[in-house]
């Protein structure tokens, strides 16, 4: 379990009098500890479904693009990379 969650990282936790930030808590959450495409790839579609339940449908696909986005770079060449997990 992450000791303190952060909400959503360069973007407002509300967004048109709608909070969001219970998506952004549980996606910080699922990723916090895996290196895994498949639980990032998961994790993001959830993410995308969460900020569509949450009454936002409009937000849910550029959220998706940019949470897989910034994800893939941190996956690829960020902190998340395979060989930094194994050291």
């Amino acid at each position: 379990m992450i000791s303190a969650l952060d909400g959503c990282t360069g973007v407002p936790d509300v967004i048109a009098g709608i909070s969001i930030r219970h998506c952004c808590d549980a996606h910080d959450e699922a990723l916090f500890d895996s290196f895994d495409m498949s639980v990032f790839d998961q994790a993001n579609v959830a993410f995308a479904h969460c900020v569509w339940d949450a009454g936002l449908w409009w937000l849910a696909l550029p959220a998706l693009f940019v949470v897989s986005t910034a994800g893939w770079l941190l996956y690829r060449f960020g902190p998340k990379r395979k060989a930094d997990a194994q050291t």
